[in-house]
């Protein structure tokens, strides 16, 4: 998995925050209670771009999680490539998740 620049701080806690989950957590059936998490998704056309705030993050915050930046949806030709597009969304989204 791809790790944009300067996460690995992030998800050890530092930074200012706590850890951030990138999707890669266990599924043990425990509540995102207090977690910070971004919405991720991956689609076929930007058609379906929406879909990670619309659907995905709704589902997030149920369970308890923290969304405190907008979700990263990954699509065509970058899913078999997504460093610039997650590099380019981390330069927007990285300092807000340091804060959270």
């Amino acid at each position: 998995m791809h790790e944009p620049r300067d996460s690995r701080a992030l998800r050890r806690g530092g930074g200012g925050g706590g850890p951030v989950d990138f999707g890669t957590g266990d599924q043990s059936g425990e509540s995102g209670q207090g977690l910070t998490t971004v919405p991720m998704m991956t689609g076929g056309s930007a058609d379906h771009a929406l879909a990670v705030e619309l659907h995905l993050r709704p589902v997030l915050v149920e369970i308890g999680a923290s969304c405190p930046t907008r979700g990263l949806f990954v699509f065509g030709p970058a899913v078999d490539d997504p460093a610039p597009t997650i590099d380019a969304w981390w330069d927007v989204a990285g300092p807000v998740l340091a804060r959270s």
